[in-house]
């Protein structure tokens, strides 16, 4: 498997795109 710090990265795009999405239909 990746290491964490890779994993920490993919969370942080999702909550990026999460983010993204709530101002959008907000």
């Amino acid at each position: 498997m990746s290491c964490p710090c890779d994993t920490f990265h993919v969370q942080l795009r999702k909550l990026l795109l999460w983010a993204k999405i709530g101002t959008g239909l907000v």
